[in-house]
């Protein structure tokens, strides 16, 4: 029995995709080659498989994981880059215009300009068809079982088709298989006469007396169908016993019926002789070397890996194999290839068998030289046609095996070489043929096993250890203080790095990452934009069997990651979305059923629904999931500004959901480009992670972007200010304004307009409409008046993507995580809410690592009052303060503006704790009314965007009472929620409450919110308490957070002088110092009566002295975003602040201000006493601190205070002046500072005084 198997591959130039973007011809001949991809293989060997929890299973799984990413994807590296190095070198193809891109461009790869790609194309068009060549002569030579099945009338009416159609003739499949033709419920162990591929796929049947009765006719008609379904036309002919010559005219008849229906194909070939391609005219030699030599390459490689997969080839010893090569010359060198590729994989995982050695014998070349040997490859070159007896003799004795190569022949299909060494070689002969499956013949291997790798383990350590200056040296490859099993594997994860996505070396902080993941470990990859993190998961995933998920919170992001993928000749990457179509959605879960989906791209939402929960935990079983991928994983924090109710219990359910048949959970990959404090500890207690999964950058530094502000006094301005940057960016970029904002392709100088809103003055349409009058807007919500808009978001991406719009206007729904290298602007019409936020969406220009510039247009108008609002409760006080000061829409500043998005999303105390309560009193309590407690019960809510319950069962899951829940929609704005809920004790929803505080504020804060939560008491008491202690301190913290995080993005807009100043800001803020971390982690922890004043003086003065007071401020701003109300970090603020020459007046009452605020926490109104022992001290040393003419207008409008609050001015005074030999043994400013408390008091307790200064003494001062 002979042994058949097929596959399907194709493989091209990398160096051609400017080509692919550029020309439809190539387009066409991409198709053609995904068309002709089926590959066939003949074997006299019987095959059998590894145990998939076998090493030999996991290593061949993964390489021909590789070659089946995409259809056509890239050939190997190292032959594209030797074929094309042989051809520059030539002066013969200088006309190809053959240049290698500069060393120090991120991308490998050659420059081909040339101007006849056109008929270069068409030419391998017309070769690949097998319309101009075909070795020859030939044979069919069937097997004993398919001889048996095949008629003489067959068999003479094959070789008069040879002989009138020689052309069509090299095509023809005898006895091709059913099922391998199409899906058919007949198909198995049938056969068809004649499958003929090439430009069209045609079976041909002929019709003996058999299939002229009824229910013959019926079968045929059956299998008919089935075939046209799969894309083959059917021609029958009919048996003619009676007629002379009837064989002929069977011949006849299907020449007739072809040209009726697709006209004469054409019978000449060119050449017959694969060295006549290389010799005789240019276009057809460039044809064959740049698009048939890469595929034949690729195709043989895959054949090659499938041949030890089934144990054909031997795995573990050496052998010798006699290559038979009938046309392209490809079977040496994919063996080079595989045993590169073999052994890098055994260099990153060493329970991989290394490779075999190999002895080849091979017919000798004339045209083409081969690659370089690798050590375990041995090649004996000899003229075939001219073998001695004692060749022979000794080829029989020592070859393993013939293997019989064309990319040309058909099934069956013996060759010229093949025939003539038939006779003398019986050695086992395996043949790989031009096949004629139709379909997608690609699916991942099923592997259980799970590689160890020391040398990943130590080069983790090293990384760990040494930092940036170990990555450094590796990067530069100075291998010099690494050991050799370092530098081995590292070469050999840089060999893959180019092999698969043509990057010539790793960015910093990816290695890290990848060998974390490569090791099945879970990581927080915490890493600016633009330096690459999405490499990471593609990588270690390609590297490792079975399908990767990524979860991504965005539409556009998701797209946008499919869609570089496809930029990288992968193919095998899905995505299912809200505008996925039915029917392309039944296509992503069938093949991710059938194992064919590399890289499956969802939103976090598709993990809430019960279905494809059910999809992806048959996916892992039958597949295995070995990474799992939050992108954008501040998503998962509350505390982030992203945040969304689907991204909790995320890392949860990708664990319980995506483990395989052994309950092993994938690797976790957390992936953001920024992240505060509170949200790490977040996403940490969320993935159950330590600080040992953080990879954090060494600089958030992006050299190659410029900043600048431009500040308006009246929002009136802002168009205008928008205006002017436009005019004056390429004078920034350094180039001339004629022509710089028209398309160019990938030369098109992009750029993007960031605004929060969708709608109004401020909104995406609106500037993109009426300001920049393009149109082109791009927003996550739907803007008022715009039909059709999610094909319009779709279209526009595209257009933006492909370069055929040079601008955009978007929300930050297009900014996050958006991969385009050209962007060389970006402008904030309003300031974002956070420095972070910032960062992410200016960060979209300048991936290429060219210049670009990024603005924000800030406007102070009202800013004052603005900071007012800042400690507004709820959206109704904000809209008080406004009123109050008579400011009208019109006259909002930005920090005005954008205090709506934080009361947006965090409508007030009361009306959600009121919104909790009532879910909680409609669904929960009476399901588990009068049961046990641990007892769970399941309820159906109905949601929609108005009533937004799904945030209410979020809470909940907080405090233990929902255990999880499921969403399914029922319209675009309505959806049920399924949830789960138990009747937990109070010991439970306290225990999960008290932890949820513990990892945000400090013990003595716990108790604070604690102490009206019952320890006993019903469950609806204890409930409902809970409810009211979380909702009190999400506003007193969370949205304290918010507001401080957009305060900090104003007074660096508010303080800005010029670019250097501004840069250092953001990097002082963004980068972590560790000496200082470890110092505020400890005053974090410290009880506020336990901090010494003098320790935090004495650390701002060292920084000045050490000249790095900017780091100190920027690590106390990062810690404020995340603890706003803490002591220590708003004393070092102002402290720090108090130093600066040119800081803002009003940013120095401000930050005294909120430092008051912060200590009014600790005083008990009721029982009208302090919770601390000295509140006083910390203000009254602070203001030792602030400049002397700043003083005054610091003590006049800092520290004015409530009625209620008078007796604290008083015991600012009495504390100063029984202090004050002290106080002026620290400051020489103190007999000042005494004076202005002294005179607030009297402001404050003397009516006519009071009265008598406002008239000498503006508050302006």
């Amino acid at each position: 029995m002979v042994y058949q198997d097929r596959f399907s591959a194709a493989g091209r130039l990398s160096s051609l995709d400017d080509i692919a973007a550029l020309s439809d011809e190539w387009k066409k001949l991409n198709n053609l080659l995904a068309e002709s991809s089926s590959v066939h293989i003949e074997s006299d060997i019987e095959c059998s498989s590894f145990p998939s929890d076998s090493p030999e299973q996991a290593l061949f799984a993964t390489l021909d994981k590789i070659l089946i990413r995409g259809m056509p994807t890239y050939c190997a590296w190292e032959y594209e880059q030797h074929l094309l190095r042989s051809l520059e070198s030539n002066p013969e193809w200088s006309w190809l215009n053959i240049k290698p891109l500069d060393a120090d461009y991120p991308q490998l790869g050659f420059e081909l300009k040339c101007s006849r790609w056109c008929d270069i194309i068409k030419k391998a068009e017309e070769l690949l068809l097998g319309y101009i060549y075909a070795p020859s002569p030939i044979e069919w030579k069937l097997p004993v079982e398919l001889e048996g099945i095949q008629s003489e009338v067959e068999r003479e009416c094959l070789h008069l088709l040879q002989q009138q159609m020689p052309a069509l003739s090299r095509h023809v499949h005898p006895q091709a298989k059913l099922d391998w033709l199409c899906d058919s419920d007949q198909a198995r162990e049938q056969y068809v006469d004649f499958a003929i591929t090439g430009q069209h796929r045609v079976v041909w049947e002929i019709d003996g007396p058999t299939h002229w009765i009824f229910s013959q006719k019926s079968l045929d008609r059956r299998r008919d169908e089935a075939l046209k379904k799969a894309g083959w036309s059917v021609i029958r002919t009919k048996q003619q016993l009676s007629l002379f010559g009837w064989k002929k005219q069977l011949v006849d008849e299907f020449q007739k019926q072809l040209a009726e229906k697709f006209g004469r194909p054409t019978d000449a070939i060119t050449y017959s002789s694969f060295d006549q391609l290389l010799s005789d005219d240019r276009i057809t030699a460039a044809a064959t070397y740049l698009i048939v030599l890469p595929n034949a390459l690729h195709q043989a490689l895959r054949g090659l890996v499938r041949l030890y997969t089934q144990r054909i080839l031997p795995h573990a010893e050496r052998s010798c194999i006699v290559v038979i090569e009938e046309d392209v010359p490809v079977v040496v060198e994919s063996f080079c290839i595989l045993w590169r590729m073999w052994e890098s994989l055994h260099r990153i995982f060493p329970d991989y068998p290394s490779p075999p050695s190999v002895r080849i014998v091979a017919q000798q070349r004339t045209t083409l030289a081969p690659l370089p040997l690798p050590e375990g490859i041995e090649v004996e070159w000899l003229d075939f046609s001219s073998l001695t007896p004692d060749d022979h003799q000794r080829l029989q004795q020592d070859a393993t095996l013939v293997i019989s190569h064309s990319a040309f022949l058909g099934t069956w299909q013996r060759g010229a070489r093949e025939l003539s060494l038939e006779s003398v070689l019986t050695v086992p002969r395996v043949a790989l043929r031009r096949g004629y499956s139709v379909g997608n013949q690609r699916s991942l291997e099923y592997v259980t096993y799970r590689a160890q790798s020391p040398p990943l383990l130590e080069l983790e350590l090293l990384l760990r250890e040494q930092g940036y200056h170990a990555e450094q040296q590796l990067l530069s490859e100075n291998y010099e203080s690494v050991s050799l099993t370092v530098s081995c594997l590292y070469e050999a994860l840089v060999y893959y790095l180019q092999t698969i996505f043509r990057f010539r070396r790793f960015r910093p902080g990816q290695l890290l990452s990848i060998v974390r993941l490569l090791q099945r470990k879970d990581c927080i990859v915490l890493l600016p934009t633009g330096a690459g993190k999405s490499l990471i998961y593609q990588f270690a995933g390609m590297l490792l069997p079975g399908t990767v998920l990524v979860v991504d919170p965005l539409k556009a992001l998701i797209e946008d990651q499919r869609e570089n993928l496809r930029a990288k000749a992968f193919d095998t990457a899905d995505a299912i979305t809200s505008d996925t179509p039915n029917n392309e959605k039944e296509r992503v879960q069938r093949d991710l059923a059938h194992r064919r989906t590399l890289f499956l791209f969802v939103a976090p939402e598709r993990l809430q629904q019960e279905k494809f929960r059910g999809e992806l935990q048959f996916a892992a079983r039958i597949c295995t999931i070995p990474i799992a991928v939050i992108d954008e994983a501040h998503c998962i924090s509350e505390w982030g500004h992203d945040f969304r109710p689907s991204y909790l219990h995320l890392p949860r359910n990708l664990r319980k959901h995506c483990s395989d048949e052994r309950d092993r959970p994938p690797a976790l990959a957390c992936l953001t480009g920024t992240a505060s404090r509170s949200v790490l500890q977040d996403v940490m207690a969320e993935t159950d992670l330590t600080t040992e999964a953080i990879i954090r950058p060494t600089t958030f530094d992006r050299t190659e972007l410029g900043f600048e502000v431009i500040r308006i006094e009246r929002a009136v301005e802002r168009e205008q200010a928008l205006r002017t940057i436009i005019e004056k960016i390429p004078n920034k970029l350094r180039k001339s304004s004629n022509g710089f904002f028209e398309l160019k392709e990938k030369r098109t100088n992009c750029g993007i307009i960031f605004t929060p809103f969708v709608d109004g003055e401020l909104g995406a349409v609106h500037v993109a409409r009426n300001v920049r009058k393009h149109n082109n807007f791009y927003s996550g919500k739907n803007p008022r008046n715009v039909d059709n808009f999610d094909k319009y978001k779709r279209e526009i991406q595209t257009k933006f993507k492909r370069n055929e719009i040079q601008e955009l206007v978007a929300t930050k729904s297009f900014g996050m995580g958006i991969d385009k290298p050209n962007i060389r602007y970006t402008i904030h019409y309003l300031i974002p809410l956070s420095i972070e936020a910032f960062y992410q969406e200016a960060g979209r220009a300048g991936r290429d690592g060219k210049p670009a510039y990024c603005w924000v247009i800030y406007c102070s108008e009202n800013v004052k009052v603005g900071y007012q609002a800042l400690f507004a409760a709820d959206v109704k006080e904000a809209s008080e303060i406004r009123k109050r000061n008579k400011i009208g829409r019109k006259n909002q500043g930005d920090l005005l503006r954008l205090l709506y998005f934080i009361f947006d999303n965090y409508k007030g105390a009361e009306a959600e704790i009121q919104a909790i309560t009532e879910v909680f009193d409609r669904y929960v309590l009476p399901k588990l009314h009068d049961v046990e407690e641990g007892v769970t019960a399941d309820t159906e809510i109905v949601d929609n965007d108005r009533s937004d319950h799904e945030k209410c069962v979020f809470r909940l899951m907080r405090l233990g009472i929902v255990r999880d829940y499921t969403v399914e929609w029922s319209g675009i704005m309505q959806k049920t929620l399924k949830v789960h809920i138990c009747k937990a004790s109070a010991t439970t929803i306290r225990s999960k409450l008290e932890d949820y505080f513990r990892k945000f504020i400090a013990e003595e804060r716990v108790h604070h919110f604690m102490q009206n939560v019952p320890a006993n008491g019903t469950f609806e008491e204890v409930a409902k308490s809970a409810i009211r202690a979380l909702i009190t301190f999400v506003y007193d913290h969370i949205v304290a957070q918010r507001k401080q995080a957009l305060r900090t993005m104003c007074d660096l807009c508010e303080n800005y002088q010029d670019e250097q100043q501004f840069r250092k800001g953001i990097l002082d803020y963004l980068q972590e110092s560790e000496d200082y971390a470890r110092q505020i982690e400890q005053l974090i922890q410290t009880r506020v009566d336990a901090i010494k004043i003098d320790e935090l003086r004495d650390m701002v003065h060292r920084s000045q002295q050490d000249g790095r007071l900017g780091e100190l401020l920027g690590a106390v701003l990062r810690m404020l975003s995340n603890v706003p109300d803490n002591i220590a970090m708003l004393w070092l603020r102002v402290c720090i602040r108090a130093t600066e020459e040119n800081v803002k007046l009003d940013t120095l009452i401000q930050d005294v201000a909120d430092l008051l605020t912060a200590l009014m926490q600790y005083y008990d109104a009721a029982h009208n006493q302090w919770l601390i022992s000295t509140p006083e001290q910390f203000v009254v040393e602070l203001l030792l601190e602030i400049p002397e003419d700043k003083l005054s207008a610091v003590v006049a409008r800092a520290l004015r205070l409530t009625d209620q609050q008078k007796q604290f001015s008083k015991r600012l005074y009495q504390f100063a002046r029984n202090n004050a030999a002290q106080l002026r043994s620290k400051s020489p400013r103190a007999d000042s500072v005494l004076r202005e408390l002294r005179l607030l008091y009297y402001w404050l307790h003397l009516e006519p005084l009071r009265i008598h200064w406002q008239s000498v003494s503006p508050m302006e001062t």
